[in-house]
């Protein structure tokens, strides 16, 4: 029995010898195979790092592309703006407007790119406010790093465009900067103007104005009144006499920006034809746009264009306006009266809440057409008495609805008989623009005593003005209290003042900030290019 004993205990020994070789054998290949996994996910992190350092090196030179190709068009467009005519399109040949064999852009290193750009022209917009022309491009750029290479293709769109300036732009402009005797004109300490001033002749200085915006003049120099010895500089100050606060600055020997010198768009827009056709109406054009036929001169009255019961134009007045009121009526809605030359009254009601306007003429029957005028009203003649409603104490209640916008343009003088003024001016979306053509703007004897006016005022024919009747006479009137800007073609006179009193009106301007602009209202001849805006459409790994 003991013998038997004794062999089993041997076995076990042998048997437990075999299992820890076994288990020794077993933890080995474990070992051997996480090491052996180990360095096969270390390689494989390595490779994936190294592409993908790749790629973003790729990526990076598509977006150095971009910025290459919005570089280089507006360089090129600044370069064709500067040599601009005035007619036609900015850019006469899209098709060449980038190089045959496209851009190349590429970085040296570790990582690095090698990226190249193609473009198509697709196609252009050419209107009275801007121009933009529309290129295809295609950017293809590879990157590598540590030896390994990727590529991607980038398409898209780039947008190439220009602004035309508007004459909104500026509080102050004028042509000849003298009145129209050709008086001078000299800004001195009491001169404060908050928005741009321009001119394109040459400015005059005492003292210490403020300007807290741009100032501009076509002429290289400027007029310094150092006292009463008058000295003609190259400079922004004359020594410690004559200091001008420029705080948007001042620059000299700029392009001259002509004054347009027709409404010919103005009238085409109010009669609902194409307000980019700036050629002169004939009669057999304005009859057939009013619905009329024959040649002969369109009869004196007031005229709202229309078709199939929808407003298609303007507001056009043949013949003078004998009065034009404006006020915001009872139900919020904006209320137009006006006399014709045949002293007959016609009242047009514009309800921007229904989209409708009501035409009460002279004789017949009360019209409701769908929709709202354009943005004009346009008479062939002078508008001889405009006003909004008469103060109530010192209330002044407003003249333009918190959503009319409109030029009132006019072939002779526009004379304003009252405070003119927009109901909410700080949330309300209104803006008037007041263009003559071959008038004076003219702020009459009615008008009361510190006048508050809510417009762009421009008078653009030759030696026109801004002025008010009779400035030389009577007692002190106050301020103009004007919110917009003057555009003129002399600088109109207010008021007079010496040892004997005061006349007239003195100066209160200040611009319109908000950035709206009246539609229909003259643009300059100036255009600005905008920046280059690419648009990316596609992308893809080559």
């Amino acid at each position: 029995m003991r013998q038997h004993t004794t062999n089993l205990l041997g076995n076990e020994k042998g048997m437990a010898l075999v299992a820890s070789l076994l288990v020794m054998v077993a933890i080995t290949v474990i070992v051997v195979a996480v090491s052996v996994t180990s360095q096969v996910e270390k390689s494989t992190t390595v490779t994936h790092r190294t592409s993908n350092r790749a790629l973003y090196a790729a990526d990076s030179g598509i977006e150095a592309a971009k910025q290459q190709m919005t570089l280089f068009a507006k360089s090129a467009l600044d370069s064709l703006n500067s040599v601009y005519g005035g007619t036609g399109a900015i850019i006469p040949s899209p098709q060449t407007f980038f190089p045959s064999l496209g851009l190349g852009s590429s970085h040296t290193g570790s990582p690095a790119y090698a990226a190249n750009t193609s473009f198509s022209f697709e196609d252009s917009t050419l209107d009275l406010q801007s121009q933009a022309f529309n290129f295809k491009y295609t950017i293809t750029s590879t990157g590598t790093y540590n030896g390994s290479s990727r590529s991607v293709v980038s398409e898209g769109r780039l947008r190439v465009s220009a602004t035309r300036g508007s004459f909104t732009d500026y509080l102050i402009f004028t042509d000849k900067h003298a009145m129209v005797g050709g008086t001078p004109i000299w800004f001195t300490t009491s001169t404060t103007f908050d928005g741009r001033v321009h001119t394109n002749d040459k400015l005059r200085f005492a003292y210490y104005p403020t300007f807290h915006d741009h100032v501009t003049s076509v002429s290289n120099t400027a007029d310094y009144y150092n006292y009463g010895s008058a000295l003609t500089l190259n400079a922004d100050y004359n020594g410690t006499k004559d200091v001008p606060n420029f705080y948007g600055g001042f620059d000299r020997g700029e392009a001259n920006i002509a004054l347009p010198t027709n409404s010919y768009s103005q009238e085409r827009a109010s009669l609902g034809g194409n307000p980019a056709d700036t050629t002169p109406l004939t009669n057999a054009e304005r009859r057939s746009l009013l619905g009329m036929t024959g040649t002969s001169s369109v009869p004196a009255g007031v005229y709202v264009p229309n078709s199939g019961g929808y407003v298609s134009g303007g507001l056009y007045i043949s013949g003078d306006a004998k009065n034009a009121e404006f006020k915001v009526d009872t139900n919020n809605r904006q209320e137009i009266k006006i006399k014709d030359a045949n002293n007959l009254w016609t009242t047009v009601t514009i309800n921007h809440a229904a989209n409708n306007t009501t035409v009460v003429p002279p004789y017949g029957s009360t019209q409701v057409y769908s929709g709202v005028p354009r943005g004009i009203m346009y008479t062939k003649g002078s508008i001889q008495d405009m006003r909004g409603p008469a103060r109530s104490g010192s209330t002044i209640p407003p003249a333009i609805h918190s959503n009319t916008q409109m030029t009132i343009a006019a072939t002779g003088d526009i004379r304003l008989q009252s405070d003119f003024t927009y109901q909410d001016y700080n949330n309300g979306e209104n803006v008037i623009g007041l263009f003559t053509s071959g008038g004076n703007a003219r702020i009459g004897t009615s008008a009361p005593d510190n006048v508050k006016i809510d417009a762009f005022v421009m008078t653009s024919g030759t030696d026109k003005s801004f002025t008010v009747d009779n400035y030389n006479y009577g007692s002190d009137r106050g301020q103009v209290r004007l919110t917009g800007g003057m555009i003129s073609s002399r600088y109109g006179a207010f008021g007079t003042f010496g040892y004997y009193g005061t006349t007239g009106y003195g100066r209160d301007f200040k611009y319109d900030r908000r950035g709206k602009i009246p539609p229909y209202f003259p643009l300059t001849q100036r255009y600005t290019t905008d920046d280059p805006i690419p648009l990316t459409l596609a992308w893809r790994e080559n």
